[in-house]
């Protein structure tokens, strides 16, 4: 058949349809929020927090809290400071004790171990160790994409949620899958503070999952990290895509035994009908195609839901590429 009437700009039969999905097929890569991190040596983040300052929300459940543990009036202990930041989402390992509270005590004129920190002191200790991700998301899942391990435990401790989202509903672990950081990874779900499903299989405006976003990027060893911390290979987007459709759109080649093997089928379709050889084939990516054939059982003949089989989305000469390519792999099966 050659080339649709659709992809020669023709009205055709079931024409519009397929350039509706067409354009549902292309709008992976055009993003809305842009999520750029700069690996280049020169590039750091700024080491500098914001200036501490509480909501008022925040400052008055920081004074409620006080109040609540004050009972003796005379001011909070460190044990009961340690408390009230605990109810105000810090957690406060000895590191973070060392490095924020017990230097407020001392610039505060005060004795950790003997005196105690009023209203007034405890307000501002709450604006300069709590980490809110209204303040500190951004930072946080800049951290993920960079790896910095370091940086991201202590703005979790801190209060900052690895849950919280970006403007285009990316979480800190899709930051830490779109740029490989395993141990990232490991570590956002490990500290996570609650909910951690959410974490591992948030979804951001489009549905994309972490797992989805190591797929499309050939993230090999993020998606098996993901993988073995039970990411859900078969949630799909708001196109009906898994994360092995969109391995395959993105031309992934790696990442398609590993998405097989946790159990996606190469010839489920999406909303549109599409199989994932439909969305190897439109974007040119014939030897994945081949291989989805040869190696993972993938059907050319599927139909979509307008009737079209992926060699209508493709020009002749792309789809015969397919075929030659098709054939030089069962004549290698042949030989060996």
């Amino acid at each position: 058949q050659g080339a649709s009437a659709a992809m020669k700009g023709e009205a055709g039969e079931g024409g519009e349809e397929q350039n509706t999905m067409r354009m549902s097929a292309t709008a992976f890569a055009q993003t809305s929020v842009e999520h750029v991190i700069s690996d280049h040596a020169g590039t750091v983040l700024d080491d500098r927090d914001p200036e501490p300052s509480l909501t008022r929300s925040e400052e008055a459940k920081a004074t409620e809290i006080f109040h609540s543990l004050d009972r003796s009036k005379l001011g909070l202990n460190l044990a009961e400071v340690q408390k009230g930041l605990g109810n105000i989402g810090v957690r406060l390992d000895p590191e973070n004790l060392a490095a924020y509270v017990i230097p407020f005590f001392e610039q505060a004129g005060l004795r950790p171990e003997e005196d105690a920190l009023s209203l007034q002191h405890f307000l501002e200790l709450v604006g300069r160790v709590y980490a809110p991700g209204h303040k500190y998301g951004p930072r946080l899942r800049k951290a993920s994409g960079r790896g910095d391990e370091e940086r991201v435990r202590d703005l979790v401790f801190r209060g900052c949620n690895p849950r919280g989202t970006d403007g285009g509903g990316f979480n800190s672990l899709h930051y830490a899958a779109q740029y490989d950081r395993m141990g990232t990874i490991d570590l956002l779900l490990d500290i996570c503070p609650d909910r951690t499903d959410e974490l591992l299989n948030g979804a951001d405006n489009a549905g994309w999952t972490p797992l989805m976003v190591a797929a499309a990027y050939g993230r090999v060893q993020a998606l098996q990290k993901l993988l073995s911390r039970n990411a859900r290979p078969e949630a799909i987007s708001s196109e009906g895509r898994n994360a092995l459709h969109w391995a395959a759109a993105k031309g992934k080649e790696l990442a398609v035994p590993l998405l097989t093997k946790a159990g996606l089928d190469t010839n489920t379709q999406d909303a549109n009908g599409w199989t994932t050889v439909h969305c190897a084939m439109f974007h040119g990516h014939v030897k994945l195609a081949a291989s989805l054939v040869m190696e993972f059982k993938a059907d050319m003949a599927i139909t979509d839901n307008v009737g079209s089989t992926a060699e209508d989305y493709c020009s002749p000469e792309i789809w015969q590429g397919l075929l030659t390519e098709v054939e030089r792999l069962k004549n290698g099966k042949k030989r060996s």
